[in-house]
């Protein structure tokens, strides 16, 4: 394990900026863990830093787009040896689901609430008809 004096062990939160992830990261900093704080903000990252050191516990921050593998793997390598990841980003499709491949049609919902923006309107006319607008009316 990867414990230093004083701590339970290190705890990687990915999305740890706001919501869910920050309220997980700050419960494992309570709970005696170091937490490394990921997210893709500098400045909501070090926000969480200080409030977990502000109660006594240890913290860091390391930013990283998670949809870029380089990202990721730099990430893992900046975190080190850690004993326990709190997964909490993910990317979503919005398109056919038998052809995943444009790009131009993937929302990524990172860091806990991002609302899906790209491609809703295109599937809300797929779904319900060319002249559909938000809201349910239709033209």
């Amino acid at each position: 394990m990867g414990t230093t004096a004083g701590t339970v062990g290190t705890a990687l939160v990915s999305g740890a900026t706001h919501g869910i992830g920050r309220a997980a990261a700050l419960r494992l900093a309570r709970d005696g863990w170091e937490v490394i704080v990921h997210g893709r903000n500098a400045e909501r990252g070090a926000e969480v830093v200080t409030a977990i050191r502000a109660e006594g516990g240890r913290a860091r921050f390391v930013a990283a787009d998670l949809t870029d593998i380089g990202e990721v793997r730099r990430l893992a390598e900046e975190a080190g040896e850690v004993d326990a990841l709190v997964n909490n980003v993910g990317t979503s499709w919005f398109g056919p689901t038998a052809d995943p491949k444009d790009n131009s049609k993937r929302t990524r919902r990172t860091e806990g609430h991002e609302a899906p923006r790209v491609g809703s309107h295109r599937n809300r006319r797929a779904r319900y008809g060319r002249n559909h607008r938000a809201g349910g009316r239709d033209r």
